[in-house]
């Protein structure tokens, strides 16, 4: 697990980091996004998760896609995914609408 926004960050915030296809021929990524503390997944609150579908066919770590992640002033996060090549985009609006998240 990596951490995309750190603890305390100011908001409204934008970050971006960089994420390749994990197997040869992989036409879809499953993101999952989770809010905490430990290096640990399971030990965080899952926020949510998404595919980014119709990756084109590549050696293994070679297709390039771009995850932006973003929270506004009310704490809403736009998370999005995106292959360089293919420019195929997919994202998931996250909503601070219960308690203990995104908080």
């Amino acid at each position: 697990m990596n951490v995309a926004v750190p603890i305390n960050t100011i908001l409204h915030t934008k970050k971006e980091k960089g994420e390749t296809n994990v197997g040869t021929g992989q036409v879809c990524m499953k993101f999952k996004v989770y809010e905490g503390e430990s290096a640990i997944a399971k030990d965080n609150r899952l926020l949510g998760t998404f595919k980014l579908k119709g990756l084109r066919l590549a050696p293994r770590e070679t297709s390039q896609v771009t995850l932006c992640f973003e929270i506004d002033a009310k704490g809403i996060m736009f998370v999005s995914a995106e292959e360089k090549s293919t420019r195929n985009r997919s994202q998931i609006t996250l909503t601070n609408n219960h308690k203990g998240r995104l908080s």
